[in-house]
């Protein structure tokens, strides 16, 4: 029997493999209707490559809970704050920290090909939004907002594309920021990042293929990366309630994007692709923030030994390495009992106390 998440998350939003209607996946569209959602206009905004964002363009974001310190986190590849939620309690405390959670541009409920604004978006790469400008974006979203303005940032936490975004405040705010956590991700995009980016853009971009199609092939070449091979050798998709790999390949590493928005995840991938990787004395700035580097032993493509690097030249920066067979998956736990229990532990350990 799969276990509830899976279970719901199947019957929600990834049952038929059909054509959907335009304005962004069905997680997007879930989002946009919190009534609690924020949103930064981005009206002249300039990216760091020179384009200037068009009106209607924002950033949007949602704040939980109003504790005296300051949390703040990104989302990863293809998710929405909503899918960021189980952590509200368990690893972050709203009673300790008011806790921010930034949309990634491009994902669909901000600025993004499936809600573009006034302008033109996908934009033509390397013209595109990087770590970098969503990162810019989210200091002004923070000192525009009344309640959040003037205070400082006692943590950034982020998982895969969220964890470059915890990065990268640590090295443009280094005296903003007290702790910095990046779960399962580095700085930016390596040569090994750059091959997977590059073959699932193109399973994007086909001219012959149907959006059914396109998203099928993006599941099947994503599938082997996010998890990697133990998860494969130990069979542990049988986790999920299935009996052979080929449902697990259906029910899952296809239905999983299949009601997603081709456009969006083709910018998203863009972010990612296009954000370089912090140099050697771009690492030996970061001097202000305490960081602790949290990668997966089984990670394919945020691995242990690129993630040594950083702590090495990161000043005031540890390593703990979360042992799991679930690869890169391992740092978003929300139904992994053994590696949320390992995370929640090290982040007990290395905050302040209350």
């Amino acid at each position: 029997v799969l276990k509830p998440f899976f279970a719901g998350l199947m019957g929600k939003i990834l049952t038929k493999l059909v054509e959907q209607p335009a304005g962004g996946s069905a997680w997007a569209k879930e989002a946009r209707q919190d009534p609690e959602l924020r949103k930064y206009s981005l009206e002249d905004f300039t990216l760091g490559c020179g384009i200037k964002c068009p009106a209607g363009a924002d950033l949007a974001y949602r704040v939980y809970g109003d504790g005296p310190k300051l949390a703040i986190a990104g989302t990863s590849y293809g998710i929405t704050h909503k899918q960021v939620e189980f952590h509200v309690g368990q690893s972050i405390d709203t009673s300790v920290y008011t806790f921010v959670v930034f949309n990634l541009l491009g994902n669909g409920v901000g600025w993004s090909p499936s809600n573009p604004g006034k302008g033109y978006y996908p934009l033509t790469p390397p013209h595109v939004p990087t770590i970098g400008d969503n990162v810019r974006a989210q200091r002004e979203a923070l000192d525009k907002d009344d309640q959040l303005k003037d205070r400082k940032i006692d943590l950034v936490y982020g998982f895969s594309m969220g964890a470059m975004q915890a990065l990268e405040w640590a090295r443009a705010y280094p005296s903003d920021v007290a702790y910095c956590v990046p779960v399962c991700g580095s700085s930016g995009c390596n040569q090994i990042n750059a091959i997977l980016c590059d073959a699932l853009a193109s399973s994007l971009t086909n001219p012959l293929a149907l959006k059914v199609d396109k998203l099928k092939t993006f599941g099947l070449i994503f599938s082997g990366w996010y998890v990697g091979p133990d998860f494969f050798r130990f069979k542990e998709w049988s986790v999920l309630g299935f009996e052979t790999l080929e449902q697990f390949e259906t029910n899952f590493a296809i239905a999983f994007w299949a009601n997603s928005d081709p456009d969006d995840l083709l910018a998203m991938l863009h972010t990612w692709r296009y954000t370089t990787p912090f140099t050697v004395d771009q690492c030996k700035a970061i001097k202000g923030p305490k960081v602790l580097l949290m990668p997966c032993d089984t990670d394919t493509y945020f691995r242990v030994e690129d993630l040594k690097l950083l702590e090495t030249n990161i000043p005031n920066s540890c390593l703990k390495v979360i042992r799991s067979n679930w690869g890169h998956l391992a740092g978003n736990p929300e139904q992994l009992d053994k590696e949320f229990t390992f995370i929640k532990a090290q982040l007990k350990a290395f905050l302040p106390a209350k």
